[in-house]
């Protein structure tokens, strides 16, 4: 037996087929028209967030994954696909400009937060201490900064300025901390009341700490003229001492 289908008239059986083709189309043109009318109704190229429960961005979300499908799959036309290739640059150069600004304004907050601190943090070990914590974070910022070469020439000056006074403060109190060891060592030589030897033993052991302290205040270059000459000359006079003995 030949089916419903089968009995229609040939030219008939067109004419549906057209029918159907063409109902698809408006259906696919309807669909196409929705579309675009919820991307006006938004007002901006649409991005497509990690699935969430917000409502509105969930709605925002399926509004991009349906956008990107129909372009992926060609359903578009030229003019539809021209007026989203515009808003996608829009959005883009909109990201751009909210990006650079937000950047401008961590760096901002980054050199108001070297100010308030009075001078060039260092980045020390982690540490339980609060203030010193808050130092190394603010060093590590500030040296990510200044490698990725994100901040103006103007800031880096600044910087760069208090970086080296902070490295020559540094270096006089490392100065002045020898200054005050190399001075408790003259004193330790004299109460001593000559010259130190490296000796072996035990007992000699605070002897032999002092010789090798005495020794390295006079090889490091430190010493005052008038120190050095004391030293130099009490090392003499005991060596001469032991040879006048031998």
């Amino acid at each position: 037996k030949r089916t419903h289908w089968e009995k229609l008239l040939r030219g008939t059986q067109q004419e549906l087929l057209d029918l159907k083709e063409t109902n698809a189309q408006s259906s696919e043109e309807t669909r196409v028209e929705t579309l675009m009318a919820a991307v006006r109704k938004l007002g901006r190229w649409p991005r497509e967030h990690a699935a969430t429960e917000d409502p509105k961005l969930e709605e925002e979300r399926k509004l991009a994954r349906n956008i990107r499908e129909a372009l992926q799959a060609a359903r578009l036309p030229p003019a539809f696909v021209s007026e989203l290739e515009a808003l996608q640059a829009k959005a883009t150069e909109e990201k751009r400009e909210e990006e650079s600004h937000t950047q401008q304004q961590r760096i901002h907050e980054l050199m108001s937060a070297v100010r308030k601190f009075g001078r060039f943090p260092c980045e020390r070990a982690v540490t339980e201490d609060p203030k010193l914590e808050e130092e190394r974070k603010l060093a590590h910022d500030v040296r990510k900064a200044l490698d990725a070469a994100r901040l103006p020439p103007a800031f880096v000056t600044e910087l760069e300025a208090m970086k080296a006074k902070a490295e020559e403060e540094t270096t006089d109190k490392e100065k002045q901390r020898w200054e005050i060891r190399d001075r408790e060592l003259l004193a330790d030589v004299r109460r001593f009341g000559r010259w130190p030897l490296q000796k072996k033993g035990a007992e000699h052991a605070e002897e032999r700490e002092l010789a090798k302290r005495a020794c390295n205040a006079l090889n490091s270059g430190r010493l005052t003229p008038a120190d050095e000459a004391e030293l130099s000359e009490m090392r003499w006079m005991h060596l001469r001492d032991l040879e006048a003995a031998a």
